[in-house]
């Protein structure tokens, strides 16, 4: 049986701080999520590891297989490892992946 990390003090979180969710609905396969950040600008990345997270969670949670994002009302913006939310994303394929 997996137990979990040992050292709870290595956790961090990948969700910013001032992140909220504006609005949530589900349309026919799809996920509309609308988040507020006061502290994101559109010329900034958001973290990549927040976007997985929130995909795989939206995935997860109403079955649907894709999610359209947008932030601060916005939908062209990009991640940390360029990945574009301009369309809708499916979940991510590796999860919690090793590095190595």
């Amino acid at each position: 049986m997996i137990k979990g990390p040992q050292d709870l003090a290595s956790l961090n979180p990948v969700l910013t701080t001032d992140l909220i969710v504006d609005q949530l609905s589900t349309v026919e396969n799809t996920v509309d999520l609308s988040l507020k950040d006061a502290g994101w600008s559109p010329q900034s990345p958001v973290p990549a590891e927040m976007m997985q997270a929130l995909v795989l969670t939206m995935t997860e949670a109403t079955g649907a297989p894709q999610v359209k994002l947008a932030m601060n009302g916005d939908d062209t913006f990009v991640d940390s490892d360029s990945n574009s939310y301009d369309h809708p994303v499916t979940r991510p394929t590796a999860i919690n992946s090793l590095k190595r």
